[in-house]
């Protein structure tokens, strides 16, 4: 069974500032409210899933690839930490921004949301933070203009 965790605006500040008090990040999870759960059978069906929540268990992002992580809100669809890297093409920074991020929709959406001064995919397929730059940091193909 896995248990949920809620993320609000106030949950993220106050982990922030546990975090420069030196707390561990697995100190600062353990005191986020439980807010649901999610059950799912040895297939990856769901058998129990609290409606109108989303799931997100940060323990089994980080620790577990092959664990279920997340549901996105009123979805059936369970993402694991390997799927996120698997949408995210591999790269971890970018699949831990977008497991940090997602508050409710599917990580797909999420990325597809994003702005094209922020965040992008490459020709070459890898995604990049590209805010002020240019060209592509892994293939160096300059950054086309939309319009």
């Amino acid at each position: 069974m896995y248990l949920a965790v809620m993320y609000t605006d106030i949950a993220v500040r106050m982990a922030l500032c546990q975090l420069h008090k030196g707390l561990a990040m697995e100190e600062i999870i353990e005191k986020y409210e439980i807010i649901g759960e999610c059950e799912a059978d040895e297939n990856g069906d769901i058998v129990k899933l609290e409606q109108g929540y989303i799931y997100k268990n940060p323990n089994a992002y980080h620790n577990d690839k092959a664990a279920v992580c997340y549901v996105p809100e009123l979805s059936d669809l369970l993402y694991t930490g390997q799927d996120f890297l698997d949408i995210c093409n591999g790269q971890l920074d970018i699949a831990d921004q977008v497991f940090d991020s997602v508050d409710w929709q599917h990580p797909e959406s999420y990325l597809d949301e994003q702005d094209e001064d922020e965040l992008r995919k490459c020709k070459c397929g890898k995604w990049y933070w590209c805010y002020g730059l240019d060209r592509c940091p892994y293939c160096g193909v300059e950054k086309e203009t939309l319009g």
